[in-house]
């Protein structure tokens, strides 16, 4: 049996980085179960607007070689900013948040030491009860960060404040305390902090060429005109279906930049407020279970 995965716990950079590829490949399948499920859904619907979004774009870029008096005669505007780009951008935006969310709601299941394995019902009861909530106070951050930036301290905020999510779900943080949380723990810790996401976002954006390669066919095939006879059903269904491929999986790829900030989260909890270490200490004395003998990570 894998020894479970100690959350609770000071970490160098390196320990961070192992320990998010470690809690992956011994939680991958009810993870990414509970992702699939709930992120899914939104995160298709992202996937075809954009697609959609993206064959109109490609269309006009044509059109505009072929034909440009008409084409600059246009409301280029009215034929950008469509219908299809609205429901992209904001089931993108949700489908980012819902990542977080499910994540961090599977690591409140996790600090229960329960041995069964953790359900997609379990994840989504606590989604259901925090998501909202989550969403308005991330957004009420991030209002916050943007005028901070006007004083030119918004780019220090940014990086704080993205401990919002987990703040709320792991917590249970009043909104009106999230700034002062944030900063109370990143105080000291910020380069750390930004030098572990910036090597996470690296490496899931390798990981996430996979799933940019069909648009990368599809949109060159494109420029050189490399298409079949039924050119215009080729052209438009090839670029929406690779683009719905590339938007999903680059979304659920969130996940592992999700799970990095909160080992950074029970990194700084532990070293500024030895959390697990009263945990421990509480527990002596108690009889133990074959489950508190795991070990740590």
């Amino acid at each position: 049996m894998q020894h479970k995965i100690n959350l609770r716990e000071e970490r160098d950079f390196g320990q961070k980085i192992n320990a998010v590829f470690t809690f992956l490949q011994q939680n991958f399948k009810p993870l990414f179960k509970s992702v699939l499920f709930i992120v899914g859904p939104v995160a298709l619907i992202a996937g075809i607007s954009m697609g959609l979004y993206q064959s109109h774009v490609m269309e006009m870029a044509f059109d505009a070689g072929v034909n440009t008096v008409e084409y600059k005669s246009t409301n280029l505007f009215s034929t950008i900013l469509t219908p299809s780009y609205f429901i992209a951008i904001f089931s993108m935006i949700v489908a980012f948040n819902l990542v977080y969310v499910v994540v961090y709601s599977y690591l409140k299941e996790y600090l229960e030491d329960n041995s069964n394995e953790i359900t997609v019902d379990q994840v989504w009861k606590n989604v259901r009860e925090k998501f909202i909530r989550s969403f308005f106070s991330l957004l009420g951050m991030m209002i916050i960060a943007y005028l901070a930036c006007l004083i030119f301290i918004g780019f220090y905020w940014v990086l704080a404040f993205q401990f919002t999510l987990i703040l709320v779900m792991i917590e249970n943080t009043k909104f009106s305390d999230l700034m002062t949380r944030c900063l109370f723990l990143i105080r000291s810790k910020w380069w750390s902090t930004f030098g572990l996401l910036a090597v996470i976002m690296i490496i899931q954006g390798l990981m996430g060429i996979v799933f940019n390669i069909p648009t990368y066919i599809i949109t060159f095939a494109n420029a050189f005109h490399v298409v079949s006879e039924n050119k215009e059903f080729t052209n438009q269904w090839g670029l929406i279906l690779s683009t719905m491929f590339s938007t999903v999986g680059t979304l659920l790829l969130y996940s592992v930049s999700a799970l990095a900030l909160a080992f950074q989260y029970f990194n700084l909890v532990e070293r500024k407020e030895g959390v697990g270490l009263l945990q421990e200490v509480d527990q002596i004395g108690k009889p133990n279970t074959p489950e508190d003998d795991e070990g740590d990570f």
